[in-house]
């Protein structure tokens, strides 16, 4: 996924800071308020620096979690979203690139997004050097958009599962403007994407259901036993696969 953010970013499009900073001054949201408030108050920093890398640990939590409980529907459903969210939110941070609103603001970022900004003025000048890793996605927050999908994921678990997990999600959503140093725009367009990688999720799910065998015959199932079997495009997909290799 880094490659494919590193390539799609020398498109070279024009920044889009100001647009966001528009946005944010709509909405009423100063970033270096925020960002300086938490430079200030050096032990909120690093409670939410925390909440902000749980963001690492949350999919293989995931995979723990609904693999243990046998809910292999749940878990391909949330792989699918995945797999449509994360191209999408890669594509449009290359169509809609900025630097960020350090750059904006003139204050200084921390020292691993200043390597991820000096990486992206590289990258738009054609210069891809995939030795060095780094974030380089704006807009839209992909931090944003997997705690939309991580909540999204749990919400017909228990509420003592789900409502930990939903106040996670909400204040590491928060934390991206004050350690992932994003406009309050990026935020609003990570809610968006994630939106739309489960609607289309849902879309594909709810068309397979319908208009296939594989559905058809999962909906005939319990709903304590669905949760055990592969959703019906998983199951379409890999018949295709299998009638692809027999030719």
């Amino acid at each position: 996924m880094l490659t494919f953010s590193y390539l799609v970013a020398t498109i070279n499009q024009p920044l889009v800071d100001s647009t966001l900073y528009t946005i944010d001054t709509y909405f009423g949201v100063s970033s270096p308020s925020i960002v300086l408030w938490f430079r200030t108050h050096e032990e909120w920093r690093t409670v939410f620096v925390h909440i902000y890398n749980t963001y690492n640990y949350q999919f293989p939590f995931v995979i723990f979690y609904f693999s243990s409980r046998g809910d292999v529907t749940q878990l391909q459903r949330f792989f699918m979203q995945f797999m449509i969210a994360a191209p999408l939110t890669i594509v449009l941070s290359g169509f809609f690139p900025a630097e960020g609103p350090y750059v904006w603001y003139h204050y200084t970022p921390d020292i691993e997004l200043l390597k991820a900004l000096n990486q992206l003025r590289e990258l738009r000048h054609n210069i891809v050097d995939l030795t060095t890793q780094n974030g380089i996605v704006t807009i839209p927050s992909f931090h944003t958009v997997m705690a939309c999908l991580y909540t999204y994921a749990f919400r017909n678990q228990r509420k003592i599962i789900f409502i930990p997990i939903l106040i996670l999600n909400i204040l590491m959503i928060f934390s991206c403007l004050p350690i992932g140093q994003h406009y309050f725009a990026d935020l609003l367009a990570g809610i968006a994407v994630a939106a739309i990688g489960i609607g289309l999720e849902t879309l594909l799910f709810t068309y397979t259901l319908r208009h296939t065998a594989d559905g058809r015959a999962f909906q005939k199932t319990s709903a304590s036993d669905q949760k055990h079997y592969q959703t019906p495009f998983a199951l379409s997909l890999a018949k295709s696969d299998s009638e692809t290799e027999n030719q």
